[in-house]
């Protein structure tokens, strides 16, 4: 019994001290297809990270994690890409422009969750900015929770009337 104890407390420790650099992983958690709404469109699809370089920023104020919002936009960029792709839409280099920005990042500890929001904006081409918010909560650690939150924003994003009128008509009045 006493080793038992030993190693939940071991586990509890490390998985609430600083995790360091939080990565996105879209791998992760794949967007499930029946969360997006019917998209269609001829047109191809260039999605941009608003940064050019890391930004390393620090997620909590109470442990040491930290996350980079240009690592965090690509895995948005992933996410859409692929929900995109799931719909046949082409991402190409040379389509109409999406740029993604993932920022008002924060994680904190909850009782036996971790639980993080934040903010995805997409600019088009047109000038027009989209912004959705995400909240998420995870039994686990922070990477899970980031993860789940950068899902649930593609969605999120995915869901907004003024994307899938820009996405489907390739314009917004």
């Amino acid at each position: 019994m006493n080793k038992l104890a030993l190693m939940l407390a071991a586990i509890l420790l490390v998985s609430g001290c600083g995790q360091g650099i939080i990565r996105g992983n879209a791998k992760l958690y794949e967007i499930d297809i029946k969360k997006i709404p019917i998209l269609s469109s001829k047109q191809a699809f260039h999605l941009v990270n608003a940064f050019d370089a890391p930004r390393i920023v620090e997620l909590s104020d109470n442990e040491d994690t930290r996350g980079d919002l240009k690592q965090l936009t690509d895995t948005c960029i992933e996410l859409l890409a692929s929900a995109l792709e799931k719909r046949s839409i082409k991402v190409t280099h040379q389509g109409k422009p999406i740029t993604l920005h993932v920022h008002h990042i924060e994680t904190y500890a909850g009782y036996w969750v971790r639980r993080t929001s934040l903010r995805l904006d997409a600019k088009l081409d047109n000038g027009k900015l989209v912004a959705v918010a995400a909240d998420y909560r995870s039994p686990g650690d922070s990477f899970r929770a980031i993860n789940g939150t950068l899902r649930k924003a593609v969605v999120n994003l995915l869901n907004h009337e003024d994307i899938i009128q820009y996405i489907n008509s390739g314009s917004i009045n």
